[in-house]
């Protein structure tokens, strides 16, 4: 699969060649958000999955994201030294792989209806760097209640939890501007995602996650939460995997993470369960936030 930067179906092509040419069976996922791309190799129950990617850099620059079966990220850098060290593999085949294609966005999308339900109807302002990413919004609002006002922000990378970050300060004045409930900003790799309240204020990540956590536990009374950060993916990866019971937490990045159909790290998620929390009754952004902490 593919971001929606410019070098990214180029070298994608390439991919594709290089693991046909070495015999593999190549399913092409075509151009998808990496929490939609980690989707389809669960749903596929591939053996890998290679994302091309440059979220969180500038604008030129394009990598590849490394997924091991489930879905799950590579994102111990032991897990690639060994692989390194690996003697090269035996070709399986005298002949080439073979390649298919599946639109892994329809069912991704699908997917996420069941999330966004019984909401007030809320004024949000939206802003996002991908317009791949801000097109899964689009349609996932077109039938909902809320309105919603979009714009389109600078690939680059940002720091979405930093109140002086100028695309967090955009947001920020359009929500004072236009008196909406909420503003959210989304990081190119729909993961990371920041909130500001009705005041244009940025919400502090540990307010956040305790509204969020306190939502997961209404919908599965009988499991976990942890809302406080943990030290980085790999340590949430290794948490929801090893604890059944764990259903959501956070890292020091940013990022929030989800038990689901596959542990996933899916800013669309944290956003329902904030409207979720909003629509419970009338109460602004702000007072939710701090009738939340005093229960806290």
């Amino acid at each position: 699969g593919r971001d929606d930067r410019t070098n990214s179906p180029e070298i994608a092509a390439g991919v594709v060649a290089a693991l046909v040419r070495c015999g593999c069976e190549v399913v092409d996922v075509h151009t998808v958000t990496r929490p939609a791309f980690w989707f389809a190799v669960d749903h596929l129950d591939a053996t890998a999955g290679v994302h091309v990617t440059g979220s969180g850099t500038p604008a030129s620059w394009t990598g590849l994201d490394l997924l091991g079966p489930g879905g799950l990220p590579v994102v111990d850098p032991t897990e690639l030294d060994a692989l390194d060290q690996e003697r090269p593999a035996s070709r399986p085949t005298r002949g080439g792989g073979s390649r298919r294609s599946f639109r892994a966005v329809v069912p991704y999308e699908a997917g996420l209806w069941r999330h966004f339900h019984a909401l007030r109807p809320l004024k949000i302002v939206f802003g996002c760097g991908s317009k791949l990413l801000r097109g899964t919004f689009e349609r996932l609002f077109e039938t909902l209640p809320c309105r919603v006002t979009f714009g389109t922000l600078a690939v680059r990378a940002r720091e979405v939890r930093d109140p002086r970050d100028a695309d967090v300060r955009l947001v920020a004045d359009e929500v004072r501007r236009t008196g909406a409930d909420l503003g959210v900003v989304v990081d190119e790799d729909g993961q990371r995602a920041a909130f500001v309240d009705e005041h244009g204020r940025l919400v502090e990540p540990d307010a956040l996650y305790a509204v969020v956590a306190a939502m997961v536990k209404d919908e599965h009374p009988e499991t976990r939460t942890l809302a406080e950060s943990l030290a980085g993916p790999a340590d949430a990866l290794q948490r929801l995997s090893d604890e059944p019971d764990l259903r959501f937490v956070a890292t020091r990045d940013g990022r929030t993470w989800f038990r689901d159909a596959t542990p996933t790290s899916d800013a669309v998620l944290l956003l329902a369960r904030v409207l979720a929390a909003l629509s419970r009754g009338d109460e602004p952004f702000s007072e939710v936030l701090r009738r939340r902490a005093a229960a806290a």
